[in-house]
């Protein structure tokens, strides 16, 4: 901080400033321009001593007091710096991770993997909805908060899209993990249960297939105003924090 900017220099400039004034208009209208005798300098001395007395008093209690509103407000900022890092931490984790998924490698054995992809999924969409709430009590910018609700807006489609896609191709592969098993004796199954068994695989695979069809092009879509919505928002939060 420049030194004409500390409040520490600027109250001692005043505290000086006022007593020296007092001695000087004091000292004139008793001496006029005549020289000061050997009195007048152990007056000066004296009057010296006190102002410095009660400057160093004067200027502890101001450091005192300026201390507690900095340290106050030190506090206040910390807190609402963690709400803005930790929002976008946990709205990065949500986009980056909980709704990135490699569809096509799940396979009849995976249906607990991929019931755990869209659990996870969904807690990380509660965690960034609490902690929008965290940063809604203490951040105090308008455009910041609007710019977090429809970044949120944008990752909660592309979360829909991911979870609509995740939960069909669970069905089809609980299906498929069901009725695989029929396949070792197809042969002893009565004619009416192979064309069922048939007929459910069947249709299981083919939903299978539509989950997993298109998805990564079309999460890309739904990917663009996310990103763009990211952007904006980490501009803003950038410069809320180094203001």
């Amino acid at each position: 901080m420049p030194i004409m900017n500390n409040p520490y220099f600027l109250a001692s400039l005043i505290l000086i400033g006022q007593f020296a004034t007092a001695f000087l208009v004091n000292f004139l209208n008793q001496k006029g321009k005549n020289l000061a005798d050997k009195g007048d300098i152990e007056k000066l001395t004296e009057i010296v001593e006190e102002v410095r007395n009660r400057f160093s008093s004067e200027n502890e209690h101001l450091k005192a007091g300026l201390s507690i509103l900095v340290d106050k407000r030190t506090k206040s900022f910390t807190q609402e710096q963690q709400a803005i890092i930790t929002f976008y931490t946990e709205i990065n984790a949500w986009i980056w991770e909980k709704t990135k998924i490699s569809i096509h490698e799940y396979w009849i054995n995976d249906v607990e993997k991929l019931n755990q992809k869209i659990i996870d999924m969904n807690q990380a969409y509660n965690n960034v909805h609490i902690y929008n709430g965290v940063m809604d009590l203490l951040v105090d910018d308008d455009s910041l908060t609007k710019a977090a609700d429809e970044l949120i807006i944008e990752v909660l489609k592309m979360h829909q899209f991911v979870e609509e896609r995740c939960s069909s191709l669970k069905s089809a592969l609980m299906g498929l993990n069901v009725h695989f098993p029929s396949i070792s004796k197809f042969e002893e199954l009565h004619p009416a249960m192979k064309d069922f068994v048939k007929s459910q695989i069947k249709n299981y695979e083919s939903t299978k297939d539509d989950a997993i069809k298109d998805f990564y092009a079309m999460r890309g879509e739904y990917f663009k105003p996310v990103f763009l919505k990211l952007q904006g928002f980490k501009k803003l939060a950038k410069f809320y924090l180094r203001n």
